[in-house]
């Protein structure tokens, strides 16, 4: 049954069924091992298909385990452990899989020979490795050593033809790669004649993965129309597919099952740029796509909250917020040192389980999806739609370039709607991408740290696009790559000014999103509230004796209890006091209920309980750990998730960083994992006026991981957040500024502006007033 409904790509209901099946025959696994392994691997084979590729591994690993206790490493173990190899491939451990399976080749030779069907597929799978490194004369010798294997035998099972169509089709892959595109297209032919007489008939994902053969074929032929066509049916179908499935996922599944699909779509861009002279309607598919997968997991993810919180489900609701109680203590616990590592892990392992199996409970459900089918996809033309003759919108889309495979070089192109648009979005090739994720991000960084004037990043970054947004405003933009990283206020224009004096840019997750802003009526607030936080304690000493200040974990003799002094080098933040105590004034007189926290009362037990306020204000330190500061104090401890290397500091956060001590149970570190928990629906607006809450880990067509996606996430309306380490006297006057101009009547990208424009007269160089940027959720 499970199979049945795996095939019909039923996968909630499959995935039940498999799960089932596998742990019933656990319990009679001693006697019956043949069905416990089975049932393992079609329960591994389902996750792979989804591209839940750690759920994979892991059950693969139980199967292997107990096959090399139960029998050695015979030829059961290295069947299995070739699945384990090839997920190690889509886990991108390309090394470590090639290891994998040249260890197993051995064992497989040995056991069954070198043309049994495992033999073959491990050539296959070193033929597929070879091909990823561009290695396309050893690709080819892997695939056409198998194709030999399997035209020496008599007779093929239909197991054996579908092997055989899939390496012939691997073989055309490598042929137009190396540009023999008789061989090619003769082959592609041949599998499709060897499919139809098996039966065989492939999975959704398989069959996507075939067309893309067939489109790189036909444009390397000249065939463009047949190109479209099958690249109108490749997206048609995995738009389809998404819809089905991904709402069912955990959001770490929807995250692996994106990144093993997204690929297609960029494929189709670069191929739709090369079109687009011939055709300039396929821009309007490429914009469409856009809006269909722009930020897909972030809207993925708010459509299902919002629909456990808005319900009257208070069996949803309680599961809610014990999943947020749960990933609250998954980040406490990956922060701990000092214990056990072993104990440590096996309480992690067990709460991501849980965490996963809590989000699946949540999930909507198929009623739900099928009602969300009857809202069609937005469209370019409805976006434009919107737009008055002043206002531009600009989707930037940034890929690798694919000419029969992918290429090393990156390109953005800009994909701009306006009121005069008809036929097409205009398109803008931005074609040195890695120019511009490189040398020109560094100088760009340089100028502004180093307070430089810097006449070049206008022209890298946006001398192409502004021809065409000339006599346009207000453009709305939605941001992609290395434009996430920096501020295009701040740049320089040939005439002297600043592009913030120029345009008003409004910075969106989507250019969907502008149909529901305009669409956003002006209405009385449902909270009048403020609540600030600011200059908070980061280490209690001595004087603090009185507070709640305990171990975090029981550590004996080596617990440090009598330490009275912060060697953490945490600097305390005098100017946030100051600037608390004046933004509190002029939210008072513009009628807001303000609270404020400050020095011992700034602590993260007391921001968790924030309950959506109209305002959220909170100055302090934040921080990021990228890549090259994995082993800095703040490390968080999983280097997997960016939402755990980055975060902000409260009251206490010295403590915890120094002598693993904590305050009320919490450790004085809010990382942006715990922060997207926060009750922050219909929240307006969130000021983080710290260093660097808008840096993360940038993924592209998903923004920024960091803070920024944790307080949208949280259902925040609008977040300020700065780009780099910022000036604590100047972020004071650009704040008092800000909410003057707010609680003047502005809207909040007016005042913005206007605060960035008078500080920009003090201090006219951007490091001073243009870290801080706005972007609309």
């Amino acid at each position: 049954m499970a199979q049945v409904k795996n095939e019909r790509d039923k996968n909630k209901e499959a995935e039940a069924l498999f799960k089932e099946a596998f742990e019933v025959s656990l319990s009679d696994s001693l006697n019956n091992s043949a069905n416990y392994i089975e049932a393992g691997e079609k329960l591994a084979s389902f996750y792979s298909k989804l591209g839940r590729y750690q759920a994979c591994e892991e059950v693969l690993l139980r199967i292997t385990r107990f096959i090399e206790r139960t029998y050695g490493k015979n030829f059961s173990y290295a069947r299995v452990r070739t699945n384990l190899a090839w997920n190690y491939y889509n886990l991108d451990k390309k090394d470590e899989a090639e290891k994998e399976i040249n260890e197993l080749l051995v064992i497989a030779e040995a056991e069954v020979g070198s043309e049994h069907w495992l033999s073959i597929n491990l050539h296959n799978y070193l033929g597929i490795i070879a091909k990823n490194r561009n290695q396309f004369e050893k690709a080819k010798e892997q695939y056409q050593f198998c194709i030999d294997a399997y035209h020496r035998k008599t007779n093929l099972t239909e197991i054996e033809q579908t092997s055989l169509a899939t390496l012939i089709q691997n073989l055309a892959s490598i042929e137009l790669c190396m540009g023999d595109y008789a061989k090619a297209g003769a082959h592609l032919e041949e599998s499709k004649i060897i499919r139809k007489k098996s039966g065989d008939e492939e999975n959704r994902i398989l069959q996507i993965g075939t067309q893309s053969h067939w489109a790189t074929y036909y444009q390397a032929t000249g065939q463009y129309e047949k190109t479209e066509a099958e690249w109108a049916a490749i997206t048609r179908s995995l738009l389809q597919y998404t819809e089905e499935n991904f709402y069912f996922m955990s959001d770490e599944e929807k995250a692996q099952f994106w990144n093993s699909t997204s690929g297609f779509f960029r494929t189709f861009h670069s191929f739709a740029i090369q079109r687009a002279k011939a055709n300039p309607a396929i821009v309007g598919d490429m914009y469409n796509i856009q809006l269909a997968t722009k930020a897909i997991l972030l809207n993925a993810s708010n459509k299902i909250k919002k629909r456990i919180l808005t319900s009257r489900d208070t069996s949803m609701v309680n599961t809610y917020y014990r999943w947020t109680n749960q990933r609250d203590q998954l980040s406490k616990l990956y922060a701990l040192s000092g214990i056990d590592p072993k104990t440590k892990q096996a309480r992690i392992d067990s709460l991501k389980i849980s965490i996963n199996t809590l989000e699946k409970e949540m999930n909507i459900t198929t009623e739900d999806v099928a009602a969300d089918k009857g809202t069609q996809r937005v469209t370019w033309k409805q976006v434009q739609a919107s737009l008055g003759p002043k206002e531009a919108a600009v989707e930037m889309v940034r890929f690798r370039y694919y000419d029969r495979y992918v290429r090393d070089s990156v390109i953005y192109a800009a994909l701009i709607l306006t009121a005069e648009t008809k036929l097409a979005p205009k398109l803008v090739l931005l074609p040195n991408g890695k120019l511009l994720e490189g040398r020109a991000l560094r100088f760009y960084k340089n100028a502004i740290t180093s307070q430089l004037k810097d006449t070049i990043s206008y022209q890298n970054f946006w001398a192409m696009i502004a021809p065409a947004v000339t006599g346009k405003s207000r453009l709305y933009l939605s941001l992609d790559g290395v434009y996430n990283q920096i501020n295009l206020n701040t740049l320089l224009l040939p005439g002297g000014n600043y592009l913030v004096a120029d345009k008003n840019l409004t910075l969106l997750s989507n250019t969907k999103d502008l149909l529901a802003l305009k669409g956003r009526r002006i209405k009385r607030m449902s909270s009048s509230t403020a609540t600030l936080f600011g200059f908070p304690t980061f280490f209690l000493g001595k004087q603090n004796k009185g507070k709640d200040l305990t171990p975090a974990h029981q550590r004996g003799e080596a617990m440090d209890r009598a330490a009275e002094t912060d060697r953490t080098g945490i600097s305390p933040l005098a100017g946030t006091q100051e600037e608390i105590n004046k933004v509190e004034t002029i939210l008072k007189n513009g009628k807001l209920n303000t609270s404020s926290f400050m020095a011992e009362q700034a602590t993260e037990a007391q921001l968790k309980k924030v309950n959506h306020p109209r305002l959220l204000h909170i100055a302090t330190h934040g921080f990021f750990i990228d890549e090259k500061n994995k082993n800095s104090q703040m490390n968080t401890g999983d280097d997997q998730n960016p939402l755990l290397r980055s975060g902000l500091l409260l009251t206490g956060a010295s403590n915890f960083i120094q002598n693993q001590e904590q305050l009320d149970e919490e450790n004085g570190i809010l990382t942006a994992y715990e922060a997207s928990n926060l009750n922050l629906d219909n929240t307006d607006l969130v000021v983080l006026s710290a260093c660097e809450t808008g840096r993360g880990e940038v993924q592209n067509g998903e923004g920024v991981y960091g803070l920024q996606r944790a307080f949208q996430t949280a259902g925040v309306q609008s977040i300020i957040m700065s780009l780099w380490k910022v000036d604590d006297i100047a972020t004071q006057q650009l704040m008092i500024s800000f909410y003057s101009n707010w609680m003047g009547g502005m809207s909040k990208a007016e005042a913005l502006k206007e605060a960035q424009l008078e500080l920009e007269k003090k201090y006219p160089h951007p490091y001073y007033w243009g870290a801080f940027v706005m972007l609309e959720n």
